[in-house]
């Protein structure tokens, strides 16, 4: 029987300090999506983009070099990786731009769904249904905003994340700094 041997004894200075250094690059973080958010959507979609082209590329060389023992969809995935990863380099804004679009889009379906639903609630006499038609209208109303204006919602989601982090990250230091 095998026997293990676990050193619990570990020095705890050494782990104090990691919740600082990761509270600090948080704050970094999250003020530059605050105050910078086109950057850090660059910067992300650059990365991305990158990171598909090199996957792709790498998927088609490997379905290259062993074609006798993958199969096609392996080429073609990484064909489509490669191909979106260079559309991407070429044209970041547009994820930036359809991702919201594409939000919105689902958002006001929902909301008119859930609107046919409410009046559905009318129909069978359910007094509710009113409170129902309210949140539905809400969310259309939502809908068609996220579609009417994609970039400042792409932007300020970014700076909304932003200050999520920052304030996460200054409410880690405090914690951290703090002695029991």
């Amino acid at each position: 029987m095998a026997k293990f041997n676990l050193d619990f004894n570990f020095d705890s200075r050494k782990l104090e300090s990691r919740p600082v250094i990761l509270s600090v690059l948080m704050l970094i973080g999250g003020l530059i999506l605050f105050f910078r958010p086109g950057m850090a959507l660059s910067v992300v979609v650059k990365v991305l983009a990158i990171g598909l082209l090199v996957g792709g590329l790498s998927n088609l060389l490997n379905w290259y070099r062993n074609r006798e023992s993958v199969t096609p969809a392996d080429g073609v995935t990484g064909g489509v990786m490669a191909l979106a990863g260079l559309v991407l380099l070429i044209w970041p804004g547009l994820i930036v731009n359809i991702v919201p679009v594409v939000l919105g889009g689902i958002i006001l379906l929902n909301g008119l769904v859930n609107l046919f639903k409410a009046l559905d609630l009318k129909k069978t006499g359910y007094s509710g249904w009113t409170g129902s038609a309210l949140m539905a209208a809400v969310t259309v109303i939502a809908g068609v905003i996220v579609l009417a204006n994609p970039a400042w919602i792409a932007r300020n989601l970014v700076r909304i994340v932003g200050g999520v982090l920052i304030y996460n990250a200054v409410t880690s230091l405090f914690i951290a700094t703090r002695k029991a």
